[in-house]
């Protein structure tokens, strides 16, 4: 077959399909540009950076790797290629509006959105969304990492068994010292598993006496040093009958512990060697990640008396080796030898940094999130702390996010200031429209019984909570005084006196109550009064939205008395079904709001200029005084709302 003097392969089928299927649209595959060619396939690869693997199908029926452009280069490790090296506040913020004040910011976004037809990044792509009523970002909240080698603990050694003497119907055990430990603990058992041991001694000496009597028996003793909460491996197991027999017993010898020894091997690896055994058929070598052997795993079984083991990549490991006698189809055990423990190889990937007081990329990050909230004027930012923050650092950060004008902390807040400018003086009303919580919840999932691994920030169940409480019930009751779903623990767990001082300086604080784990508070970071419920916020976010909605029908409406009626008409119709579900205060309408649209605030000059002014005046439901929000048309299709 020819096509424009070349030759051209018959394909099957099968591959004439696949090939007209990836023409159009195309997709990439690394064959070249040109359709007319006729290989089309991905690359077969081993990937590099952190071992990952990939395996690709061949996608033809004649590869030429002289045709490919070859795979995609996957090196450096999974969070550099997916541009997480390094934890900070630009993963979440937008490089041309973060330096932005609140006034400027929204004309700043549509600037790079419309003119300039750019996408808006980190959380200011949340822009466009107008569904949204509350914004949390509880990723943010987490300590920074780097990439570098991880500073691994200095593990406690195993002890080593020196003597076991027997006089006068008492055993007594010595054993070596352990550098850190503070305690030793001696087990027997009558079984070289353990499974049913008897501790015959806690404390700190590295001496033991223990009384034997009955009938001559075998008995198993092992030692392991404890530092806290943290044990150690535990020594060989030592193998004695007692009391000691008169005469010595017929048959074949009792399996002994080996020693275990471990040495460098090529490549990288480790070489475990260990002695070998009177009457041993065989040896197994078991593995686990904690000292304690809770759930071994066996690694090796057979007759050698070593195993090369490759670089241990990730975690501690715990080996040790048993003897083992085949009599026919049955198997014994052997007691097991000494404790060797493998580390990891040293190798960069991202680690944390350790934990302390400051945390400025939250500080930039929490700082965007309150002036975009109050840029748009319709949400609520739910804020959080980091795991470790005690009562200090919660003070000190709440003091570098929102100080107080003219104090202190204002006057040092620019040392605080990275990316994201520090609140001005005249953007005060900006923290009615964020609201912190601490410390972090520990949650388990609905109908199941299984923990999730780890705590996590509080911002997700305060909005969870909210949100089905402004569904039921409305968008002004405080999500407070509710119990959490699943939580079951919190850290730090404060203490009451800890808990009043938190809530002192403006943190909702989640405690612990019988009726399970609540949000003591209900404050957004307002100094005003005010505005310092959460209630009162999400009331007048719901009150703008409902204006602005509204509003948009009467840009083009001519301005007379008449139409100033009409208009007072429907906006007190829609805030009277606010009143009845108890939005406001007040036993009546009249107590509860006003809609004002007369000359008072449409006076004739204003009038001319093209403008016309609602002012809704409202009594939110507990004892405050009116709150006054205005809607101005500047303009055909021009609205705008404010806050009095």
């Amino acid at each position: 077959m020819l096509d424009e003097g070349r030759s051209v392969p018959i394909r099957p089928p099968e591959v004439e399909s696949l090939r007209s299927e990836a023409a159009e649209p195309r997709f990439p595959f690394s064959g070249p540009e040109d359709r007319g060619e006729a290989s089309w396939y991905l690359p077969i690869s081993e990937l590099g950076g952190d071992g990952a693997s990939g395996l690709f199908e061949l996608m033809a029926s004649d590869p030429d790797p002289a045709r490919t452009r070859g795979p995609s280069d996957l090196t450096g490790l999974r969070l550099e290629r997916d541009g997480l090296a390094s934890f900070g506040s630009g993963l979440f913020l937008d490089e041309d509006l973060q330096r932005n004040f609140r006034g400027a910011l929204l004309g700043a976004a549509e600037h790079k959105r419309y003119l300039r037809g750019e996408t808006l990044e980190g959380l200011y792509a949340l822009l466009p969304v107008a569904e949204a009523t509350l914004i949390a970002v509880p990723d943010a909240v987490h300590r920074e990492w780097h990439t570098g080698q991880p500073e691994l603990p200095e593990l406690l050694g195993a002890p080593e068994i020196e003597t076991v003497i027997e006089l006068d119907g008492t055993l007594e055990i010595r054993w070596t010292e352990v550098p850190g430990a503070r305690e030793y603990r001696l087990e027997t058992a009558g079984a070289t598993d353990f499974e049913l041991p008897e501790t015959v001694f806690e404390g700190n000496r590295r001496r033991a006496l223990v009384a034997v009597v009955g009938c001559p028996s075998a008995r198993f003793f092992r030692v392991r040093a404890h530092r806290g909460g943290e044990i150690g491996p535990w020594s060989a197991t030592v193998l004695r009958i007692v009391p000691r027999p008169d005469f010595r017993t017929c048959g074949a010898l009792p399996l002994v512990a080996t020693r275990l020894e471990r040495a460098p091997a090529a490549g990288g690896g480790d070489l475990l060697t260990w002695d070998a055994v009177p009457g041993a058929t065989a040896y197994r070598v078991e593995s686990a990640e904690e000292p304690g052997f809770l759930t071994p795993r066996t690694i090796h079984e057979g007759p050698d008396t070593h195993l090369e083991l490759p670089p241990q990549l990730d975690g501690v490991a715990y080996l040790r080796v048993a003897a083992l006698r085949h009599s026919g189809s049955s198997l014994l055990v052997g007691p097991r030898s000494n404790t060797v423990v493998r580390r990891p190889v040293a190798r960069s990937r991202q680690v944390l940094v350790p934990a302390s007081g400051e945390a400025p990329h939250l500080l930039d990050v929490q700082r965007a999130l309150l002036r975009f909230s109050a840029a748009r004027g319709d949400l609520l930012a739910l804020l959080s702390l980091p795991r470790h923050f005690r009562q200090e650092e919660a003070r000190r950060h709440l003091a570098a996010l929102a100080p107080l004008t003219g104090s202190a902390d204002a006057a040092s807040n620019a040392a605080t200031f990275r990316a994201v400018p520090p609140l001005t003086g005249g953007e005060e009303q900006v923290l009615s429209y964020g609201a912190l919580y601490h410390p972090w919840l520990a949650a388990v999932e609905e109908g199941d019984f299984a923990v999730t691994p780890g705590f996590v920030p509080p911002e997700g169940a305060v909005a969870g909570t909210a949100a089905e409480l402004a569904v039921d019930r409305g968008a002004w009751w405080a999500p407070a005084n509710l119990p959490l779903a699943g939580t079951v623990a919190l850290d730090p767990d404060f203490d009451r006196d800890a808990w009043q001082r938190l809530a002192e300086i403006g943190i909702n604080v989640v405690r612990r109550e019988p009726r399970g784990f609540l949000a003591q508070g209900a404050d957004t970071l307002s100094r005003g009064a005010k505005l310092r419920p959460i209630s009162v916020r999400r009331l007048m976010i719901l009150i703008r939205r409902l204006a602005l909605r509204e509003g948009g029908r009467y840009v083009f409406e001519p301005h007379d008395a008449d139409f100033q009626s009409l208009v007072q008409h429907r906006f007190e119709r829609f805030l009277s079904g606010l009143h009845v579900r108890g939005a406001f205060a007040g036993r009546t309408a009249a107590d509860a709001f006003r809609v004002v649209t007369d000359a008072s605030v449409n006076p004739p000059r204003s009038v001319d200029a093209g403008r016309f002014i609602v002012e809704l005046q409202v009594a939110p439901s507990r004892p405050l005084d009116f709150l006054t929000v205005r809607l101005v048309q500047t303009g055909p299709e021009q609205l705008s709302l404010q806050e009095a």
